[in-house]
């Protein structure tokens, strides 16, 4: 009874059938999910203003929180860090997941404010992931971000040899994830690429280089192997 109680409220909340729970299963999901509700509404209180239901985990730290901008259901991790500071700030759409100990920052060095980050709706990110939008990232709906992503959006410049690389500045460079994309477990997007919509990138691969729509690509640097479908 308590099992399909719990399993509908997620269903309404969420969007996915959990069936008939155990019943030791059910009243952990509620004893767990009680505390990251109030963690969602102190968050709304302090940001003095009210915004869509929030699920958020503990230790979990958010600078300029005027700056973050989420539809309903948000769920972030445990441990996890947001530096929102930026031009478009971090804009999150509709049940939206971060997994725990992530790290997403519209601006990695404050002193230049970056351009930000973007993630549509439905789309759930792995745990560690590391987003970095100085240069712009935008990620679509319905995508699978696997545990220990890494997207980075600026490069630094280093021609140079009589001035120390960290003087010489960067090159912003956006990064655009399509819909419906799967980034597996441990993946690195570089500066400037784009990967279509529909595609699929294996574990471990290191992403140079822009992807088509509905591409398989797998190794370091990666490369297309096929098509789905």
């Amino acid at each position: 009874m308590i099992g399909r109680l719990v399993g509908k409220i997620y269903q309404r909340v969420r969007g996915h059938d959990l069936g008939d729970l155990p019943t030791s299963v059910a009243l952990h999901m509620v004893l767990t999910r009680i505390p990251s509700v109030a963690r969602g509404v102190v968050f709304d209180a302090k940001s003095l203003r009210a915004t869509h239901r929030k699920f958020l985990g503990r230790n979990v730290t958010i600078h300029n929180r005027r700056s973050l901008s989420a539809g309903p259901d948000l769920v972030i991790g445990e441990h996890s860090f947001f530096q929102c500071y930026g031009g478009d700030g971090i804009r999150i759409g509709d049940r939206v997941t971060i997994g725990a100990f992530s790290i997403l920052m519209a601006s990695v060095v404050l002193r230049e404010p970056g351009v930000g980050i973007s993630i549509g709706n439905q789309t759930s990110i792995g745990v560690r992931a590391t987003i970095w939008g100085q240069g712009g990232v935008s990620i679509g709906d319905n995508c699978l971000l696997g545990p220990d992503v890494f997207i980075v959006s600026e490069n630094h410049i280093y021609e140079r040899r009589d001035v120390p690389i960290a003087q010489q500045g960067g090159k912003r460079l956006a990064v655009v994830v399509g819909n419906d994309c799967w980034l597996g477990a441990g993946v690195k997007v570089m500066p400037g690429v784009t990967i279509g919509s529909g595609s699929v990138v294996g574990a471990g691969s290191v992403v140079t280089r822009s992807l088509p729509e509905f591409s398989v690509a797998v190794g370091s640097p990666a490369k297309v192997i096929g098509l789905r479908g």
